[in-house]
């Protein structure tokens, strides 16, 4: 009796621990509250090109903003006058960042995504997530492409997060009200001789 009752209680123990908002998470960055959804992952079944035989793999997703400090995030599908200006206006410090390191970089392709950019109601950054500035420097020594020192992609992090903190954007208002709001950025940049 003693066995069935652990093992009852080792099957309740997951059920127990994530009662409740479990697929919420909170994260504070840059004095805010942000309410995250966590995505479940994916399974897709594949087709193995060189074996034949079919593969699943998992594709995991990240967190999507929900709140901001209480407040719901809106988003929309249908580009407006203020998120497209923000968008512009956040690509052009970008790339204003990137003009001035640019002399330093070997030549390559590389590009900077902020998926999940937040924009509080003061038309301020927010937040975004851990892993928002992907660089992809693809580079040929002798031909051969090289991967990026984590070094040199950490730097322009580094300088892409501080032009960011310097943006100021016009606030979005929805039926008359301030609310913060939901952009992804993407932008690609080539250096050639």
């Amino acid at each position: 009796m003693k066995t069935a009752a652990c093992i009852l209680s080792l099957f309740l123990l997951p059920c127990i621990a994530f009662a409740g908002k479990a697929d919420t998470i909170t994260v504070h960055q840059r004095n805010n509250v942000i309410e995250l959804k966590v995505v479940a992952p994916d399974t897709i079944k594949l087709i193995n090109a060189i074996t034949s035989k079919p593969e699943k793999k998992i594709i995991t997703h990240p967190p999507v903003p929900l709140s901001l400090n209480g407040m719901a995030i809106y988003t929309s599908d249908k580009p407006d006058f203020i998120t497209s200006a923000a968008r512009e206006k956040i690509q052009e410090c970008l790339s204003a960042a990137f003009q001035d390191i640019r002399d330093s970089l070997p030549m390559g392709a590389y590009s900077y995504n902020l998926p999940d950019l937040v924009i509080n109601r003061e038309g301020k950054i927010a937040y975004h997530g851990p892993n928002s500035f992907v660089v992809f420097g693809s580079y040929a020594i002798d031909n051969a492409p090289q991967k990026m020192p984590d070094t040199l992609k950490v730097y322009i992090e580094k300088m892409f997060d501080d032009a960011l903190d310097e943006v100021e954007l016009m606030p979005l208002v929805v039926d008359g009200e301030r609310v913060p709001f939901l952009l992804d950025i993407t932008m690609d940049i080539s250096i050639s001789q």
